[in-house]
């Protein structure tokens, strides 16, 4: 912890705009209080005020820069965007970048949250209108050149999957262009299987204030979506971006057939995974992999107000490559530590690809980032003592006297992360962080 007289660590949020160009660095921070996903990232996160609010940035930015791709290949240019409706746009954690990007005069929202609406009229300046919960009572005269969904198909059950395609149908233009996004089944959890009509649904999400019947999760098959997305709106051209949401969700972009000519060349958020992050002697020590298209050449590391440290991509990860489609796909760096170092310092991580593209891929405070790492290793180390005990459990007469040697080692390794961790969570940062938050009241910033 820093003494009174050090300066104090810039904050997640203002690393993340600081490594924007310079159009960005001027969105609007507002949240609103009632933000369920701002709310939700704060629980994941153990009341983390701060870090819940970095990533809601972070994650926003990541989804427009998404879409704003597609808008690009679509029209040319953002500037030949007649209308755009993100609709389910919730508190405008989107909205808030595709808004200074197209014109705030020619974008609107809708959800249910009425206070949502209002709030992104105030705060950004679109137009917008409260929505429904019943597909078929939603009655607009208002047509939209570009309808986009993110994160609401991926909630729905089979009949309002198919309503609510057609109710956005309705509501585009005859030549217009639907933009959403899905769970794919290969995200189903292990104990569940896809349903026979390529749909599996469980009344279950991250919201606190949808009926869950209404607002649950979905997995869906490719063929699932071509059905209903032809079944609603005729003879369509559909195109499937695997991962195109935040590396995760799968994206679904339908425009009529002959619209557009030229391919599109989309680059996804890439897969990325920080697996070290440890202070010592030298510095403070990073690897992990990563894998995306265009490639990945080179990791970028901002830290401490340093300038950006690169790292190539060049290292082999077998086991990786599942992820990333390439063998070399590992990078590690060193990075010195700043004067008045402490945990609260904050490390940005991006992304470069082989046509220069940037993208943030982490945001998180060195602390956040080291205790992340070491519960990750820990978890994997009890399911592989798992995994070694049912082996050797069936296969005892088979087994040599290495197993117990295995085990011990593994045993051993566990009880240190288990200390390390207890350890990081019973310093003096994370006490009077915690102590911090309590003060502060949860209150947002």
């Amino acid at each position: 912890m820093a003494s009174p007289g050090r300066s104090i660590p810039p904050s997640l949020e203002d690393a993340f705009f600081a490594a924007l160009p310079g159009e960005g660095r001027a969105i609007d921070r507002a949240i609103h209080r009632d933000d369920e996903m701002l709310q939700f990232l704060r629980q994941a996160l153990r009341g983390d005020m701060a870090q819940a609010r970095g990533h809601y940035f972070r994650s926003g930015h990541s989804i427009a820069e998404a879409l704003l791709q597609i808008l690009r290949w679509r029209y040319g240019g953002l500037s030949s965007v007649p209308s755009l409706l993100d609709f389910a746009s919730g508190y405008g954690r989107v909205t808030r970048f595709l808004a200074p990007a197209l014109g705030a005069e020619r974008v609107w929202v809708s959800d249910l949250y009425e206070a949502g609406i209002e709030f992104q009229r105030q705060t950004f300046g679109v137009r917008g209108f409260v929505s429904t919960v019943d597909p078929a009572d939603l009655d607009r005269p208002e047509r939209f050149a570009v309808i986009v969904a993110t994160s609401l198909f991926s909630h729905l059950r089979e009949e309002r999957f198919h309503g609510w395609l057609q109710a956005l149908g309705r509501l585009l233009e005859s030549n217009g262009m639907l933009i959403f996004s899905v769970h794919d089944q290969s995200l189903l959890p292990t104990d569940r299987s896809l349903d026979a009509s390529g749909l599996t649904f469980q009344a279950r999400s991250e919201s606190g204030s949808h009926d869950p019947q209404e607002y649950g999760s979905a997995w869906v098959s490719e063929d699932f979506v071509r059905r209903a997305v032809e079944g609603a709106l005729g003879e369509v051209a559909i195109k499937r971006l695997p991962h195109g949401l935040c590396a995760f969700q799968d994206l679904y972009v339908v425009t009529r057939p002959g619209d557009v000519g030229s391919p599109l060349e989309f680059a996804a958020e890439p897969k990325f995974h920080l697996e070290r992050c440890d202070v010592d002697s030298a510095g403070l020590e990073l690897a992990g992999w990563t894998g995306g298209e265009p490639a990945i050449e080179a990791v970028e590391a901002t830290f401490g107000g340093a300038r950006a440290t690169h790292a190539a991509v060049a290292l082999e990860r077998p086991e990786a490559e599942p992820f990333t489609g390439r063998r070399r796909c590992g990078w590690q760096m060193t990075l010195p530590l700043p004067d008045g170092f402490t945990g609260a310092h904050p490390l940005l991580l991006r992304t470069v690809d082989a046509e220069g593209r940037r993208q943030v891929v982490h945001l998180a405070s060195v602390a956040t980032s080291t205790l992340g790492c070491a519960e990750e290793r820990l978890r994997w180390l009890q399911e592989e003592l798992h995994r070694r005990e049912t082996r050797w459990a069936t296969d005892r007469d088979r087994a040599d006297a290495r197993h117990g040697e295995d085990q011990a080692r593994s045993a051993q390794t566990i009880r240190e992360l288990e200390a390390r961790i207890a350890a990081m969570e019973a310093s003096r940062f994370w006490k009077l962080r915690n102590l911090w938050f309590r003060l502060k009241g949860g209150g947002d910033r």
